[in-house]
């Protein structure tokens, strides 16, 4: 799967869903106000996409809502990596791939879990939760689907660490088939800070204890050029290791 997105008469964003040979897929969008003018551009939705995986504000245990981005100026619409920082969450054997893994595969892998809904629209999420309790730590985790993913294909992935507690109703334990977890990096959460500076080298900017990560670059696809494809990843360290994360991906035309 992937979108296309433009600025029909310059003041929303409309995103489509298209098939692999670029065919428009029926109910695949709706306007979205953005406020800028022409045609959408990389800087326009990497900016966006970092803002989206911090948005979210959901009821019971939905995925958490992290701080707001402030761009500085100078770093406004700017990607750094030379490669995407994340391309899937590791869940033992099993792969979770950005665009491409359906959040009801996860489930029936995990034989436990329900995918949720919240919201409408631009706003509207889906996602699973799970806890992932250690020996010496609990961490839970949350894949997602938004309107760009079609509320099928995992497009996020937020994940933290808990001071305490354990599953729950919401977020049942992940079976032991489904772990370690890890992005494909390597990188998870507990990471010392100089291994995500050995995995990443500097972030593109840090914010309130917040590291930010991206790529840019593009794809095959039906497009003049291929697809365009924005990859980002956020880190929140505290005492030197990695105490949240999030991660998103989009492919447009």
């Amino acid at each position: 799967m992937v979108l296309s997105a433009d600025f029909p008469g310059g003041r929303f964003l409309h995103v489509r869903r298209l098939d692999a040979e670029g065919r428009q897929l029926r109910n695949s969008g709706s306007p979205r106000p953005v406020g800028r003018i022409g045609r959408f551009c990389m800087s326009a939705l990497l900016a966006f996409l970092l803002s989206a995986i911090v948005s979210s504000s959901c009821r019971a245990e939905g995925p958490p809502s992290f701080p707001d981005v402030v761009w500085p100026a100078d770093k406004r619409g700017i990607a750094t990596l030379k490669k995407k920082p994340v391309a899937a969450l590791v869940m033992g054997r099993f792969r979770a791939e950005f665009e491409k893994t359906k959040l009801e595969e996860i489930r029936q892998a995990a034989s436990a879990g329900e995918i949720r809904h919240q919201g409408d629209g631009a706003d509207t999420t889906w996602w699973l939760c799970y806890t992932n309790v250690l020996a010496t730590r609990v961490e839970r985790i949350w894949l997602m689907s938004g309107e760009m993913g079609g509320g099928e294909y995992v497009t996020e992935l937020r994940a933290q660490l808990l001071p305490g507690g354990g599953a729950s109703a919401e977020c049942p334990s992940l079976p032991d088939r489904l772990k370690p977890l890890s992005l494909d990096s390597g990188l998870w959460l507990g990471a010392e800070e100089n291994a995500v500076v050995a995995k990443l080298g500097a972030p593109l900017f840090q914010q309130d204890g917040w590291w930010y990560h991206a790529y840019e670059g593009k794809v095959p696809g039906a497009c003049e050029g291929g697809f365009d494809l924005i990859s980002v990843l956020r880190l929140q360290l505290s005492a030197g290791r990695v105490m949240s994360l999030s991660a998103a991906q989009v492919t447009s035309c």
